[in-house]
């Protein structure tokens, strides 16, 4: 099976937003490790929640390039055909071709 343009960006997509994890939870922990040794240290928490919300905003990167979308499609005459994740894209795929 041949891979669509479509599956190739979200390789990417879902390659770089892991890899871009791994820098982000390696100052996480050397900052947990700062607040461990001296736990007044209010720059390290600060370091550290900022950290926390780039981890958040790239985890949820990573739910929008894996989550599920709905699709829906209004034929002449009135017929709806919806439908969500690959198999809509079957189905137009079939209808595209004639099938």
């Amino acid at each position: 099976m041949k891979w669509t343009a479509r599956d190739w960006r979200q390789f990417v997509a879902l390659t770089l937003l892991a890899a871009g994890d791994i820098p982000l939870t390696m100052l996480l922990g050397y900052s947990l490790w700062i607040l461990w040794q001296q736990p007044r240290n209010g720059g390290a928490l600060t370091i550290a929640l900022g950290i926390i919300s780039l981890i958040a905003v790239n985890r949820i990167g990573i739910s929008a390039v894996l989550g599920r979308r709905k699709f829906g499609l209004t034929l002449p005459g009135g017929t709806r055909i919806e439908g969500s994740g690959e198999g809509m894209e079957q189905v137009i795929g079939k209808m595209e071709s004639g099938e």
